[in-house]
């Protein structure tokens, strides 16, 4: 899910977050992400922020759009009771005035990636054998996430295909990104040549059983935010008149 914000962390800034269903909280945590990004023009750059996997504690985003979206869940929860008041109008017209002074530059997000960040990393794998899986660092598509799933047809390990094992056997895998079907089943592995797919280029080490899986976070030098301390606004004080 894409949030600013975690169940866990809405759990300690809300007090009543566990009196509604798990259906309401994903609800309001999804539709205040989208009021959250309705307020700020393309043109603000957000540091790139991962995908909420349900299970994470915290989420690593700037603090002023967690502050956004917890009062926007605040908003759509009360909303829901049928508790709607002036004070909560008020509140939700705050929060959009905090947010139109982001988009016109008079706050700064903090600076959270840098171009050392850009690339292709490795953010979570789940094997059961001794297999592992390796990603070329550049990178030059879209921000993304891939995920890479060996897909041999038979419960037996097998290894990727090199010099040593030139067998009509080898170990295969499927893949997809985050707004894709899986493409490619069955696409063979291999461990002395690198294969491309999709904008990112990997290659595999060791046995690889069926199920085994890896998902690579893919940002590219553009979805990098680095702000200089010579535009940065976030200490710079204006000048005090006595």
């Amino acid at each position: 899910m894409n949030t600013y914000l975690t169940t866990t962390e809405c759990l300690t800034i809300i007090s009543n977050w566990e009196d509604y269903s798990t259906d309401e909280q994903t609800y309001a945590l999804e539709q205040s992400y989208l009021l959250v990004n309705s307020f700020i023009k393309s043109s603000v750059k957000i540091p790139s922020i991962e995908i909420w996997d349900g299970v994470q504690l915290t989420i690593n985003a700037p603090a002023v759009l967690k502050y956004a979206q917890g009062e926007f869940i605040r908003y759509l929860l009360a909303k829901m009771q049928y508790l709607f008041s002036e004070d909560l109008q008020n509140q939700y017209n705050a929060v959009v005035e905090l947010l139109e002074k982001l988009e016109n530059g008079h706050i700064a997000l903090e600076t959270q990636t840098f171009s050392v960040n850009a690339g292709c990393s490795i953010i979570s794998s789940n094997t059961t054998a001794s297999g592992s899986l390796e990603v070329l660092n550049n990178y030059s598509g879209l921000e993304d996430y891939y995920t890479i799933e060996i897909d041999n047809n038979t419960a037996e390990l097998r290894y990727p295909y090199n010099s040593f094992n030139n067998t009509n056997t080898p170990a295969t895998f499927k893949w997809k990104t985050k707004s894709s079907d899986w493409y490619e089943t069955l696409k063979t592995c291999y461990s002395d040549s690198w294969v491309q797919i999709g904008f990112i280029n990997v290659r595999f080490i060791g046995s690889l059983s069926a199920g085994d899986t890896w998902v690579i976070k893919c940002t590219p030098q553009s979805s990098v935010n680095a702000i200089t301390n010579d535009s940065s606004k976030l200490f710079h004080q204006t000048h005090i008149n006595y």
